[in-house]
Formats: C-alpha cells, structure tokens, sequence
C-alpha cells in the first residue's frame, strides 16, 4: 500500500447536518416541517396542528433510540430527520440516569459524573444520526430552544448571550458535529431618547436566521451563505438549501 492508495477524493456532497436554536414561538418546527419528505422525532410536544409525519412523543431516551433504529434497518420514503428538540432529549437522558443512580437531581451524582453519564446518551444519538446520513442519505435537523447565560471572557468583562439550552459539553459535542449551527430570532432595533436613562428595543416581527457567531449568541456554518438570511415561514429551510446549493 502507497500513499495514493489513502488519498481520497471524494466530491460527492452528502445531506447537511443543521442545528437551529432560537426562543419558543419563532418557528423552528416549521423550518423542519418544509424540510425535504421530514420525520419528526418528538421528544416534545410542540408541533401543534403542523401537518407533517413524526413518531409518537417519546417518554423516554430509550424510545428515541428506537425510532432511529427502526429508520436505519427499515425502508421508507423520508430524506430528512428533525429532533425536535434536543434540550427536550437531554432532559429524557437525565431523567433515564437519575433512576439508574436513584437520586432525584443529576446534580445529586458526585463531581458533576451525572453530566459525563450523559454524554453517553448524546454520543448514542450521533452515532445513530451519522448512520442515518451515511447509510440513509438523510439530511439532519436538530432543533434547540436556547437560554441566556454568561460568558466568562478571559481577556476581559464578561457579557451575557444566547446559547443553546444544554449542558456545555453536550452543547460542544453537537456545534462540533453540526455543518451549520444557526440562531433565528427576531430582528429588533435599540433606540434611546434624548435625555432617557435607558434605552428601548423596537421589533417590526421580522425573523432573521444568523449563520455566523456574535459576541451576542452562538453560531456557526461551513457554507458559504450571507450573514444574515431572513427566515420566512414555510421557506426557511429551502431558503438555506438554495443558498447552500447556489454557492456549490
């Protein structure tokens, strides 16, 4: 075996593995909704009267693992897989340890191993999504509500942002696996009166999804797409797609 023998120069593009997290009520369901032949597996129950085809809500991790297991061994028509919604599948994975240990708290487990158990559950999910795009050719949504929290800056004053609503190593493992981790949010603009002590945030209702980070909330995408893009129900998600497709 030469050196040629372990080049590989593989153009073949595969489907794109995308995480949106944003507040509830923007619209993060319907983005996966208009997904190319979308299944949904719930972890919770927030897709209200949209009409598209899911698995019944999980009450457990366990059973999360199954529907992806029955969508790897069976044949069906479905070219995209939306999670929805991640933070929902964490709390399923700490509820499923917390009766494995017999505590009531995760924070109950030592040393914070109740975090590190986890992690298990969530490389589980990975693995089990990678099978999918590769053996499947699915594309994957993961959806996420997110929080504010507080980033310790090194170089400096610490500032708040939005960030995915998970445990920080669980949110390291899906920015990492994910091509595009992107925020929606409403577009809003600050204005301040002369002479006022505080400023004021003005909304028009128009949604935005934010492909790159800002010291305001995380974000990421391998793809060559503008910075902002805005986010239209019922065309979100193919908007992506084109600007994905139109820059390959």
């Amino acid at each position: 075996m030469n050196l040629n023998d372990l080049i590989e120069n593989n153009t073949k593009k595969k489907p794109p593995r995308i995480l949106l997290h944003g507040e509830h009520g923007l619209g993060k369901s319907s983005f996966g909704a208009y997904s190319p032949d979308p299944i949904f597996i719930q972890c919770e129950d927030g897709l209200g009267e949209i009409d598209v085809d899911r698995f019944p809500l999980a009450k457990s991790a366990d059973e999360v693992f199954k529907n992806i297991g029955m969508l790897i061994k069976e044949e069906h028509k479905y070219k995209t897989v939306v999670v929805d919604s991640l933070d929902w599948f964490e709390a399923l994975v700490w509820k499923k340890i917390c009766e494995e240990k017999e505590v009531k708290n995760i924070e109950e487990i030592g040393y914070a191993k109740g975090y590190t158990f986890a992690m298990n559950y969530h490389e589980k999910l990975l693995s089990g999504l990678a099978k999918l795009r590769d053996e499947k050719d699915m594309a994957i949504i993961l959806l996420a509500h997110n929080e504010i929290k507080t980033f310790n800056n090194p170089e400096g004053e610490n500032w708040d942002k939005y960030s995915i609503k998970l445990h920080k190593k669980a949110t390291k493992k899906y920015e990492e696996y994910c091509d595009a981790v992107l925020f929606v949010n409403n577009k809003t603009y600050v204005s301040k009166d002369k002479g006022a002590l505080k400023a004021k945030a003005v909304g028009s209702g128009e949604r935005t999804i934010f492909t790159q980070p800002r010291p305001a909330f995380s974000a990421k995408c391998r793809y060559d797409v503008p910075f902002e893009i805005p986010y239209k129900k019922g065309t979100g998600f193919t908007d992506f797609l084109k600007l994905i497709k139109k820059k390959g």
